[in-house]
């Protein structure tokens, strides 16, 4: 099993915090974001981590060459971060990796989460997968739509939710997908091609996942977190409510 971490960004939405430090690398508890995916991917039997990195991903390589010996890091740079999404940084790291090294765990890099959590991706009749939450008032961001099996029907990344979008029937994605190689072959790399011509690289990762299951009828199931703790951290107050929640 190998994972990608997706951590090119700037994070704008943390304000000063991120002035000069990447977003992985901000703190909750006293434990950076980075280093908290690390161990938990290391307990998941993971030894090959690609992260991609792009605003000050020096810090990004200091830090985790200097903490992680045990983990092979393999660094894939997004050269044109300020221009570009996850979608296109996906790619990238897809594009370094050979067939024999999927499945796939793909993190977003300001997901916080109890290790627990990926403890529920095994065993699964459908093997392609992401974790989500039922909808709460405190959840903002992308969102999906399951059928009486819990696969995806539908996935809404906050910029294609209509005015007035009805999210109680809903389910929030915590940002943690794992794939296979025929999957990630046959479905997401064509689509991320075809979207990174299409927005230029701009689009995020989540409208590539609206096309390959409305388009492309890709079969996921959608993993509930029952209860394990996780959280998505773009702003002050994400970073503040993770605090509380891993005290």
């Amino acid at each position: 099993m190998q994972a990608i971490i997706l951590a090119a960004g700037l994070g704008t939405r943390l304000k000063n915090l991120t002035a000069a430090t990447p977003k992985c690398l901000i703190e909750v508890g006293g434990v950076t974001i980075l280093a908290n995916s690390l161990d938990a991917f290391a307990q998941y039997g993971i030894t090959r981590t690609s992260l991609v990195v792009g605003f000050a991903g020096d810090k990004i390589r200091d830090f985790a060459q200097t903490h992680w010996g045990p983990m092979e890091i393999n660094y894939v740079d997004n050269a044109v971060y300020e221009k570009t999404n996850t979608g296109y940084s996906l790619y990238l790291a897809l594009q370094t990796m050979n067939a024999d090294q999927f499945p796939v765990l793909i993190l977003e890099g300001d997901v916080f989460f109890e290790p627990a959590l990926l403890e529920l991706l095994p065993g699964e009749a459908v093997p392609d997968k992401t974790i989500v939450e039922p909808y709460n008032p405190l959840l903002e961001g992308t969102f999906v739509a399951l059928d009486r099996s819990d696969c995806i029907t539908d996935w809404w990344h906050k910029s294609q939710q209509p005015e007035n979008f009805d999210l109680t029937d809903k389910y929030k994605t915590v940002n943690i997908h794992q794939f296979t190689a025929e999957f990630i072959r046959c479905l997401l790399l064509p689509v991320l091609r075809e979207q990174i011509d299409n927005y230029q690289g701009k689009a995020p990762l989540e409208y590539a996942m609206k096309e390959v299951i409305r388009e492309r009828s890709a079969l996921i199931k959608a993993v509930k977190t029952n209860g394990r703790k996780w959280a998505e951290i773009d702003d002050p107050t994400d970073l503040e409510r993770a605090e509380i929640l891993f005290r």
